[in-house]
């Protein structure tokens, strides 16, 4: 007796009117399902996210040179010195200073 209970309630379920499917616009315009919502991928993004080793080995190019480019333009015209170039440089420079207070110091007591 239970299943016939069972089978009846089943029979029931079945029965019950279900809404129809919801047809998309690409099926009721008549479209091709190629199209879809969304556009297809740009270039950059292909490069991106493909994943090819030419790919990435581009991509590493890019961010090499555009990292390692500010850097050269900065120490191009910089000369490298040592201590000893760096120490005579300021002997120079205090021997500059105390000429040039020693001869502010002769006219102020001139007058």
């Amino acid at each position: 007796m239970q299943e016939l209970k069972e089978t009846s309630a089943g029979s029931e379920a079945a029965n019950v009117p279900r809404p129809p499917p919801v047809a998309s616009p690409a099926t009721t315009t008549g479209a091709s399902s190629v199209s879809s919502s969304k556009p297809p991928p740009s270039r950059i993004q292909h490069f991106l996210n493909s994943g090819s080793k030419k790919h990435v080995f581009v991509g590493l190019l890019i961010v090499s040179a555009v990292t390692c480019a500010p850097w050269f333009l900065l120490t191009s015209g910089a000369k490298h010195q040592n201590h000893a170039d760096y120490m005579d440089q300021a002997e120079k420079a205090e021997k500059a200073r105390q000429s040039r207070l020693s001869t502010s110091s002769d006219h102020s007591e001139a007058k």
